[in-house]
């Protein structure tokens, strides 16, 4: 992950996305904060994003990994955040397992061809499978590797590493 051009397409996204847009990237950013043990600047984002825009914290976590991700983070650290409260309590020994799964499982070139249809769920099931190395990395545990591969992509998946 290049930092410049990290930087500016947060710009870009923050001055000019849609909601959604600006969702993702300020939800991406926290948890790159927060895994990078700077959680008071998580928090602090978060808060700011909150205050300005008046939209539900969830909106922020869109989909398992992350909140998986989020639920581990405040476990560790023993608190939750008071925005956080409006987050659905999960099992986290349920979400171990379901994530230990996650990072097991196979990608396709074809994934998210026609995403959202069932058509390309169907197609996305043809073509060869082959171990995710980013997942698989961090189901090694070597931080070394999965700092190597995130370098190289725009917006690595940091949920995945903080769920661990």
């Amino acid at each position: 992950m290049d930092r410049d051009a990290y930087l500016e397409g947060a710009i870009r996204d923050v001055l000019s996305g849609d909601d959604a847009t600006l969702d993702d990237r300020i939800g991406h950013a926290a948890l790159l904060f927060a895994v990078s043990g700077a959680m008071a600047e998580a928090d602090r984002l978060i808060t700011h994003w909150h205050a300005l825009t008046e939209r539900p914290v969830t909106a922020l976590i869109p989909g398992t990994v992350r909140a998986r991700a989020w639920a581990m983070l405040f476990e560790a650290r023993g608190t939750w955040p008071e925005w956080a409260a409006a987050m659905t309590p999960l099992d986290l020994d349920a979400e171990e397992r379901a994530h230990d799964e996650y990072l097991g499982r196979r990608v396709s070139d074809l994934d998210g061809l026609l995403s959202g249809s069932p058509i390309g769920e169907a197609v996305s099931h043809l073509g060869p499978s082959r171990p995710d190395r980013l997942r698989e990395a961090v189901a090694r545990g070597d931080l070394d590797a999965w700092a190597e591969i995130a370098s190289r992509q725009a917006g690595p998946d940091v949920a995945v590493l903080a769920a661990t």
